[in-house]
């Protein structure tokens, strides 16, 4: 007959193995689950860095109609100076120098419309930057 001694060492030696097995089995486990979120991380990672190289590529494609844009904006105000030109008014450039004495309607009128189209130039910018912006964060945050 075997002892209480060895009894208790035979249990104490099978909960032992019991709990190695259990935690290598554990371990296995959340090696598994961690490479598994490691790989949707990653996927997650390469979307989305696809995602925002299409929206910084379609905000460098609208650069050039931006810039046309613009450039039919100054042909229209110049087409304006000229119709106003034919009329007898007088729009001077707040830049312009050696010319005679302009009132102060004339200046206050160069210096708004020389403004207006700087704002204008800005405002095209900064829209698109900011159409560019919000779709990256769009695509971001689905």
């Amino acid at each position: 007959m075997i002892g209480i001694e060895a009894r208790v060492v035979a249990v104490l030696g099978l909960a032992a193995a019991a709990w190695f097995v259990v935690r290598s089995h554990d371990a296995r486990i959340r090696a598994e689950v961690e490479q598994a979120h490691q790989v949707a991380a990653l996927a997650e990672y390469r979307e989305n860095s696809d995602e925002l190289s299409r929206i910084a590529a379609r905000a460098r494609a609208d650069a050039p109609r931006l810039a046309a844009d613009a450039g039919a904006a100054r042909s229209a105000a110049d087409r304006l100076r000229g119709a106003v030109a034919g009329s007898g008014l007088v729009i001077r450039s707040a830049a312009a120098g050696g010319s005679a004495p302009a009132s102060d309607t004339e200046r206050l009128s160069a210096e708004l419309l020389g403004r207006a189209q700087e704002l204008a130039r800005i405002a095209d910018e900064r829209g698109a930057a900011g159409s560019a912006c919000e779709r990256s964060y769009d695509a971001l945050s689905r």
